[in-house]
Order: structure tokens, then sequence, then C-alpha cells
């Protein structure tokens, strides 16, 4: 050891700077499921996708605001806009993490289905034991065919080496 014995420092070796190997789990996918749907929760209502409400004409619109809802209508939207803006990176986990159930889970229709309504129920913040009961489905059922969809997602990402953001 003579380095030791002189001025000059050892060099540490260089670190390795290869992208680290996938780790993917079934409780990860979950985790990047339910955080896709809070994303797109907080996108503001003029990016998010388009449904039934903003298609009514704007009679009906103004109607239903100036109905019995309409406190509550106020409310959401104020809440809405107290929210901060989703990142660009944010937004760009949420688009990928979305695509992974119709990609890897063409087959089976149960398990997606599944997946998604919790991803939804917990991303929304709404009871998914209620969500469950509402879509007249056995909760047992559910679980199982969720954590089925999110293990063989997590080994579809595996394989593919795909990185963890």
């Amino acid at each position: 050891m003579a380095y030791l014995d002189s001025d000059i420092l050892p060099i540490a070796p260089p670190r390795d700077l290869a992208p680290r190997k996938s780790a993917w789990t079934g409780a990860l996918v979950n985790a990047r499921l339910v955080e896709a749907f809070a994303t797109l929760k907080r996108l503001p209502e003029k990016d998010r996708p388009r449904g039934f409400r903003p298609a009514l004409s704007f009679i009906i619109r103004d109607t239903f605001e100036d109905g019995v809802n309409a406190e509550a209508l106020r409310d959401r939207k104020a809440f809405a806009w107290s929210q901060p803006r989703p990142s660009a990176a944010a937004i760009s986990r949420m688009e990928e993490a979305l695509d992974w159930p119709s990609k890897h889970l063409a087959e089976d229709h149960d398990a997606r289905r599944a997946l998604l309504l919790f991803a939804y129920c917990k991303g929304f913040g709404r009871s998914f034991v209620k969500c469950v009961e509402a879509a007249g489905l056995k909760r047992s059922d559910i679980e199982r065919d969720r954590l089925r969809a999110a293990m063989t997602i997590a080994s579809a990402l595996a394989r593919a080496a795909a990185p963890i953001r």
C-alpha cells in the first residue's frame, strides 16, 4: 500500500453509470397507476380528456349550475384551481402508466378492469369498497384480479428492462 505513504490519495473507482436493473413490483405498478389518476385529477378541465358534460349545451349547463348542486360545484371548481398543476414529468409518467393496462392486459378484461377501478378510486379519492359494491362485484374477486394484473404488468416491464422513473 504505497499510496498510503505518499501525498497522492487513491482515485476512487468510477461509478457504474449504466442504468440500474429494473426492479418492477406489483406494488410499484399500483402506485404508478394511482399517481397517474391523481395527476389526471389535477389537470385543468380544458386539458383533460373530454367526457359527456362538455358536450352539453350552455343552456343545460347554466341550468345545472343554478340548481341545487351549484354550491358543491363551485367548491369543486375552487378546489381544482387551488391545487398545483402537475409537472411535465408527472404528465409524462401518467401517459406512460395509463397505457400499460391496454398494452399488457389486452386479453384479460377482468384483471384490467380491477386494476383500473382500484387506481381510479384511489387516485380520485373515492372509496374502493363502495365502487366495487356499486359495480355489483365481489371484493375478493376484484382483489385477486387486481394483484394478478399488477404482477403481469410488473413482469412485462421487468422483461423489457423498462427504467423506473
